[in-house]
Parts: structure tokens; C-alpha cells; sequence
């Protein structure tokens, strides 16, 4: 988005305070040094405006890590009541070029949670993951989409595809350990031997393959925490009713 300091003529900067004889002082380029002298004058007054959308724009595509601009960006378009369709074409646009910064997944969580789009969302991080598949940012935001939209029987499928095209990705294994874990659906016997059979499957494809096995040493230790929460409730309930 474009940023002009002379729109922003009635503004008095606010340069950084570096001290009187700074040690090492980072070479700014010239116009993120006046966006962020003017950044430093809007936190100062609270002014929420378009302007200051373009500003926030300039600085987070220089510097897509930088926090207090995603927030401020973030109070602003809910202060404007600014489309949030065009909040999400812009975090894609980052998201393409650093798609591993911390800061923009959670303003796209905060878009996108009000919009209530969870097969963009879903399709979104998908392009993000054929990219990179071991962006573990891109996973966790994942995960909140398939938790709070109720995804995990489509999640399943996706994992098997990802497992398919590369035995070792080891994050979606653990994508898939997260899905058969904390589904709310009952984790039965059957469902341990179907897992069991899953994993084992994958170890004859590549027998030195870590991830694999760590699949099945988790769903065993899964298991044995479940059995033993099962059968702690059976002598409560035992005890109950003897009493």
C-alpha cells in the first residue's frame, strides 16, 4: 500500500531515541525512518484513519515481525469498521512473502474468526503448508480453524494425502497425533487398532523413519492415560454405589 509523508504534513514526528552517542545505531532506510517517526507520533495521539491504515501497511510489509503495528492496525480497522475482506487480501499478501511471522497469524485469526470463512481459511493455510509443510506457525493456526469449525474427519483426509506424498513429514504426523487426541469424538479400541495398523503401515514404507514411530509410542501412551482415567472412574462409580 502506498505511504507519502507529505500526507502526513500536519504531524510532527517523533524520531527514535537512540541516546546521546548511540553505540551502534541501525542504518534505517530513509522512508521507514519517517513512517516509523510518524508511527511513534500516531501512538502518541490514538489517531484511527485511513491514513494511518496506508502507514501501517508501509511499515508491516518492511517489517512484517513488527508487532505493535499489526495491533495498531488491528485497532484501527475495528475502530473504522473497515472491510475485512480486504484485511485478509492483505495478510495473504504478506503471508506469501514471510510466511513465517509469528505476528501475522494471530490478526489473521482476529479477521478471520468474525467472518466465519473456515474452508477459505482451510485453503488459505493449505497453500501456506505446499510451500513449506513444516511451518509450524501454519499448523497451529491450522489447528485452531479445525478445532473451532469442527474439521476432523476432512482433516484425516488431508493428512493421509500429505503422508502419501512424503512418509517423513513429520508435521502431519503430529497434525494427525493432535486430530485423533483431541476429537470429541470417543477414542475407542477399534479406533486404537485402526491407528496401530495406520502407523505400522507407513514403518514398512520407510522402517527408520522416526516420525512413525513416535506416532505409535504417543497413541500408546495416549491409551494408557485414557485407560487409566476409565478405570479410575470405574472405582468411583463402584465405590458410589456399594456405599
Amino acid at each position: 500500500m502506498p505511504f507519502s509523508a507529505s500526507d502526513w504534513k500536519d504531524v510532527v514526528p517523533v524520531p527514535q531515541d537512540d541516546g546521546v552517542q548511540p553505540l551502534a545505531p541501525i542504518a534505517y532506510a530513509q522512508e521507514y525512518t519517517e513512517a516509523m517517526d510518524l508511527f511513534r507520533a500516531v501512538l502518541l495521539s490514538g489517531e484511527k484513519s485511513a491514513r494511518v491504515l496506508e502507514l501501517t501497511a508501509f511499515i508491516i510489509e518492511a517489517n512484517s515481525s513488527h508487532y505493535t503495528a499489526w495491533k495498531y492496525r488491528l485497532d484501527t480497522v475495528r475502530a473504522l469498521g473497515s472491510p475485512l475482506e480486504d484485511e485478509l487480501k492483505f495478510v495473504e499478501e504478506v503471508a506469501f512473502e514471510t510466511p513465517k511471522s509469528y505476528q501475522l497469524w494471530p490478526y489473521r485469526q482476529a479477521i478471520s474468526d468474525q467472518l466465519n470463512q473456515p474452508q477459505r481459511e482451510i485453503d488459505f493455510v493449505g497453500r501456506i503448508l505446499a510451500l513449506d509443510s513444516k511451518n509450524y506457525h501454519a499448523w497451529a493456526y491450522r489447528q485452531h480453524i479445525v478445532s473451532k469449525y469442527d474439521l476432523w474427519d476432512s482433516e484425516l483426509e488431508y493428512i493421509d494425502g500429505l503422508l502419501r506424498d512424503d512418509v517423513r513429514n513429520n508435521s502431519a504426523w503430529n497434525q494427525r497425533f493432535f486430530v485423533v487426541s483431541r476429537r470429541p469424538a470417543e477414542f475407542t479400541a477399534a479406533d486404537l487398532d485402526a491407528e496401530v495398523a495406520y502407523a505400522l503401515s507407513h514403518i514398512q514404507k520407510a522402517p527408520h523413519n522416526e516420525s512413525a514411530w513416535n506416532y505409535l509410542r504417543g497413541q500408546a501412551s495416549h491409551c494408557a492415560v485414557l485407560l487409566a482415567a476409565r478405570a479410575h472412574l470405574l472405582t468411583v462409580a463402584a465405590e458410589s454405589c456399594l456405599s
